[in-house]
């Protein structure tokens, strides 16, 4: 049975419903848009399941900034329950694509994964270069000829050329989670249509400071690329070429390629994202996992999976709605509650464009309820709050989930639970505001964790922030840590990351140090920060790092205190032509000591 392809492993990623009359059709492409009233939740993660904070989100026209954990939410907007584009940037990570299928008046979650752009390949666009990548079991090479190369006006390109390239396995997991899309497409013949993959590519060409750089008109490249193993009985002699449309989400048909000795050759126009599928229709499923009494559960994960296509996975909404698109003309296994013991059932197949309602599913397993209230400072209901909430159990699904306040503040959700957790903590958002509340411990009796009154009212627990030369980067919290040794001298490591003026990703670590316990001051004996190419750096200027005293507001006398203080000083700035300058730089911190 393939369990690998790619075509419903996007498709139903993130699943919502349909329980209303939606509020605006409109016809716009190959899938009608139909427009609800309904809110859209996410964090955001690198490929490694580590927070990316501060990303930016866009979904639809509109255009939010995740938190300092990387959580984000649009409330109250108009959306397509037939797909909305999720698109999703951060310094040094390929844009990330999903779709989300709200439901009117409920919250959608998401979980955003994002691949880390690799370091450059470099060469001169005056001669032929091919460049070679993989990942998993998939092996791309792609063949750029002598003078191909221009720039965003289509003026030839003749100096060094940087290439960022990507291959996505369509036998990987992993890979199934930072892929672009929901492998909705489009055919030459304007028809949406699914896709099956037998493998994916990506190609990003720049001048060594980051300007834009494509394929001139009329030049093309050289594809070659190696169908993985346990696809290669599956794999078609000839098969269309797809390139990927960031600005509505659709795989666009053009072009093909062959298979050659297991390898499918080709050539492509232009740079993108580069798709080997076999298209496919589709029918429509709709759906609510719903207790044993009747009461929706929310973020309960939901598979389907089918013989040709493989296994995907998605998630109800917080009323427990779940949707998306499904190959039409097979048998598939629907599965409520995956990674607990629930029963299987066989759905479809479906007729071809079809819209299917399979009901209330029950689930069998354990249900948790979550309940609290968001407050304001002034005590008045927090309207555009947020909890984040997790389990204290590592086997418990979800391990973590947002819940959004009411009109009074209140949360009340229902989720599906496979381990035996004994507590659970929450912590509050104010996501307009940037504020935080108190961490809030609740122990779990009879299924139940009441979280009580949460008030939303304080700063960020943990930052960085750093002024450079007068100008006030956005600030980036990452791996912040603290380590302090009484026995020798006391220490505090700081490591982060922000943007520069030209937004590009810049990283930093220092080590400051201080004289005995309850000291008020001590000085940075070491500061550097390297830009995401490697080609910019900043330093303390040594000569004045005895006197760059370090001002303390917050000393940590034991694990999980919090550090928290300033410094100034002079720092050098190296630019990517290598020119040396001196700048005044200014950094606050507020960290939790963890040693």
């Amino acid at each position: 049975m393939n369990k690998y392809l790619f075509a419903i492993a996007a498709l139903v990623l993130v699943w919502a419903g349909c329980r209303k009359n939606v509020d605006e059709t409109t016809k716009t492409g190959p899938i009608d848009v139909e427009l609800v009233e309904t809110s859209i939740a996410g964090y955001v993660l690198d490929e490694n399941g580590e927070t990316l904070p501060f990303a930016t989100v866009t979904i639809g026209n509109k255009t939010v900034q995740a938190n300092e954990r990387g959580i984000f939410l649009l409330r109250n907007q108009l959306f397509d329950k037939n797909g909305t584009l999720v698109k999703v940037s951060y310094p040094g990570h390929y844009d990330a694509f999903r779709f989300v299928y709200p439901n009117l008046g409920t919250v959608s979650q998401v979980e955003i994964r994002m691949r880390t752009k690799a370091t450059p390949n470099t060469f001169n666009a005056n001669s032929e270069h091919t460049l070679t990548f993989a990942s998993g079991d998939i092996e791309v090479q792609v063949t750029i000829p002598a003078n191909a190369v221009g720039n965003q006006n289509g003026q030839p390109w003749t100096g060094t050329v940087a290439a960022r390239t990507v291959a996505y396995d369509p036998t990987n997991a992993n890979d199934r989670r930072v892929a672009p899309g929901d492998f909705r497409a489009q055919d030459s013949e304007g028809n949406a249509r699914i896709l099956q993959s037998f493998g994916m590519f990506g190609v990003e060409l720049t001048t060594t400071a980051g300007a834009p750089l494509n394929l001139l008109p009329g030049q093309k490249a050289k594809i070659s690329l190696k169908v993985p193993g346990n696809l290669s009985s599956a794999a078609p002699t000839e098969i269309p070429l797809w390139h990927f449309n960031e600005n509505n989400g659709y795989w666009e048909e053009e072009d093909s390629a062959t298979l050659v000795n297991g390898r499918y050759e080709g050539e492509v126009s232009h740079f993108s994202f580069w798709n080997c599928d076999v298209p496919n229709d589709f029918a429509f499923v709709k759906g609510r996992v719903v207790t044993t009494n009747g009461q929706p559960v929310a973020y309960t994960v939901v598979n389907i999976e089918s013989a040709l296509f493989g296994t995907a996975s998605g998630v109800s909404d917080n009323e427990g709605y779940f949707s998306g698109f499904v190959p039409n003309d097979d048998e598939l296994k629907l599965q409520i509650g995956a990674g607990c013991t629930n029963s299987i059932v066989t759905i479809g197949p479906f007729e071809a464009a079809s819209q299917n309602d399979l009901g209330d599913q029950t689930i069998t397993t354990a249900v948790f309820r979550h309940t609290g209230k968001l407050l304001a400072c002034d005590g008045t209901p927090l309207t555009n709050g947020i909890a984040y909430i997790q389990s204290d159990s590592s086997s418990f699904v979800p391990q973590h989930l947002i819940a959004v306040g009411d009109e009074n503040g209140s949360f009340n959700l229902y989720t599906n639970g496979c381990g035996q957790p004994s507590s659970a903590v929450a912590q509050g958002y104010d996501l307009a505001n940037g504020l935080i509340s108190n961490t809030i411990n609740a122990s779990i009796n009879n299924n139940e964790a009441n979280f009580g009154d949460i008030v939303v009212c304080d700063p960020l627990e943990e930052y960085i922030t750093l002024e450079l030369n007068g100008a006030t980067p956005a600030a980036y919290t990452y791996n912040l840590s603290t380590t302090l040794d009484y026995s020798f001298s006391d220490s505090l490591m700081l490591r982060g990351r922000y943007l520069d003026s030209n937004n590009e990703l810049q990283y930093f670590n220092g080590n400051i140090t201080y004289t005995g316990n309850g000291a008020t001051t001590g000085f940075l004996y070491h500061f550097i920060a390297s830009g995401a190419n490697g080609n910019e750096k900043f330093w303390v200027n040594c000569i004045t790092c005895g006197n760059d005293l370090v001002t303390f507001t917050e000393l940590p006398t034991n694990i999980g205190d919090f550090v928290s203080g300033s410094f100034s000083g002079t720092a050098l700035q190296t630019n990517s032509t290598g020119a040396i300058s001196e700048v005044p730089y200014t950094i606050k911190f507020r960290v939790k000591r963890d040693q």
